[in-house]
């Protein structure tokens, strides 16, 4: 078949009444793995959980399977997906594909192919640039983790009962507040049946243009990621998020503990202890500096504590080697200096600003810089606006519904995200060459591995405080800046 060829593909959640479906162009020689792609990105699905192909349209017999999500493994597991072609297993209009996501909830599909397009056929809509093209559709993809078709006409049931003043169990209410905080009954319904068929095609030919063309960084996680699914629909927050400005002002205020630390140093540098620690006045200087000796969190200085010994304050010690990993600082011969072009930068705020988000994501190991840079891709989908509730935690505003912890979430409430679509979990165990291990990894593990990115964010000024006044995990202005420039991705205006 030409590689000219298109196929015209119609796309239907099975068992949803009224349908959810989409109408898509796309190549006809699309790898499967990219059909794949272009489903979650058209549907609105996370990319968060495992999916399969049933070419025969039967889901339900695992005997029909020959192309598989390639890291799913299993008896049953057929041909790999990267290495089969749409036009491999759809051929003439009427066929018909199965596509199953989320091995849980069971979300099935079926894709029909409704006319192989040549070359010279008229395009319909206006051609976007994009070779995966979103033509038409109705109504949201539902909510995931839901369980399933079930789950989801339950929370339907039980929008429709509120509405009409009817009682629901406490635990069908409760769901329909996680999923859907500050909603009525009638916006909910609305929610469920709302798709900007407009705002949705543009959505997906700038996701894939990024996949086609992407800047440096995030073209390099999507080559190395075994699903980049998660990736991507991180990525549409960053679409969907509102433009982010940070003034001069705040542009130096956020590099001041860095220029400060640098200064301090400078080209004569400062001696290092035996084991290659700061010396003791030093760290009390930075530990003051940095704030440290009020009280901080667990594994960092406290009341009373002794602030000498750099490897007891920890903060420091890490803000140090933040700064040497970003090239501000060296460490050589038992005397920490300034590099050669550090005099300069600390005394051009917006300099040294570029030069941090330049080094971004931060790290001595490919698995923290990994870590760092899907940090920093879901800190880039929010507005950096304040949040709502007590400390400061619940309910702020994080790119998508898929970011909702809920107005009552002891964790939202304590400042931090609330991973609930597992979509950091999924994108940072795609980049590590299994994706088997998503099922174990959720967002406190990217947190953790992303150490060196986040210190750094949080001597910035990146988080907001949480409700003991330590960083949170819900970003500032600041903090959605730095993330987006350092991704070359998103609306971002700096310095004005």
């Amino acid at each position: 078949m030409s590689t000219a060829a298109r196929y015209r593909l119609h796309v239907r959640l099975d068992e949803i009444e009224p349908p959810v479906w989409r109408r898509l162009e796309v190549p006809a020689d699309l790898p499967m793995r990219d059909v794949h792609r272009a489903l979650q990105l058209a549907m609105g699905w996370s990319g968060a959980h495992r999916h399969l192909f049933a070419p025969s349209g039967d889901l339900r017999d695992p005997r029909s399977l020959v192309v598989m999500d390639d890291e799913a493994g299993g008896p049953d597991a057929g041909r790999p997906e990267s290495e089969v072609r749409l036009d491999e297993v759809l051929a003439a209009p009427g066929d018909t594909l199965g596509y199953l996501y989320d091995l849980a909830d069971s979300w099935r599909h079926t894709v029909r192919l409704e006319a192989v397009l040549t070359a010279d056929a008229p395009e319909e809509p206006a051609d976007t640039g994009s070779a995966v093209r979103l033509l038409d559709g109705a109504r949201a993809c539902p909510p995931e983790d839901v369980g399933g078709v079930v789950g989801y006409d339950v929370l339907r049931d039980a929008a429709a009962m509120l509405q009409h003043g009817r009682r629901v169990p406490d635990e069908v209410a409760e769901a329909l507040a996680a999923e859907y905080p500050g909603l009525a009954p009638a916006e909910i319904l609305a929610a469920l049946d709302a798709f900007d068929v407009a705002a949705a095609a543009r959505l997906l030919a700038g996701v894939w243009t990024l996949a086609e063309s992407a800047p440096p960084l995030l073209r390099d996680l999507l080559d190395r990621a075994t699903d980049d699914a998660a990736l991507l629909s991180l990525y549409r927050d960053v679409l969907r998020a509102a433009p982010v400005r940070v003034s001069a002002a705040e542009v130096a205020a956020a590099v001041d503990a860095v220029a400060w630390f640098v200064r301090r140093v400078g080209t004569d540098g400062a001696a290092l202890t035996a084991d290659g620690y700061l010396d003791p006045v030093l760290v009390r200087e930075a530990a003051q500096r940095l704030g440290l000796d009020e009280p901080t969190p667990a594994g960092g200085a406290g009341p009373g504590a002794d602030l000498g010994a750099e490897e007891d304050v920890r903060p420091v010690l890490w803000f140090r080697e933040v700064l040497t990993d970003l090239g501000l600082l060296r460490a050589e011969r038992g005397r920490l200096t300034a590099a050669a072009d550090a005099p300069a930068l600390v005394d051009d705020p917006r300099a040294l600003w570029d030069r941090i988000a330049a080094g971004l994501p931060v790290g001595d190991d490919p698995a923290l810089r990994d870590a760092g840079a899907v940090l920093l891709l879901r800190l880039a989908g929010s507005d950096g606006a304040v949040p709502r509730g007590a400390g400061g935690g619940a309910g702020a505003a994080f790119g998508s519904a898929a970011h909702r912890g809920g107005a009552d979430d002891p964790l939202a409430e304590r400042g931090f995200l609330v991973d609930r679509d597992g979509r950091a979990g999924q994108a940072y165990a795609s980049l590590g060459g299994d994706a088997a291990q998503a099922l174990d990894v959720d967002f406190a593990d990217v947190r953790a591995e992303a150490r060196p990115t986040r210190v750094l964010l949080e001597r910035l000024g990146g988080f907001h405080p949480d409700g003991r006044g330590y960083p949170g995990d819900f970003p500032t202005r600041v903090g959605v800046a730095l993330a987006r420039q350092a991704l070359g991705a998103g609306e971002v205006a700096v310095g004005g």
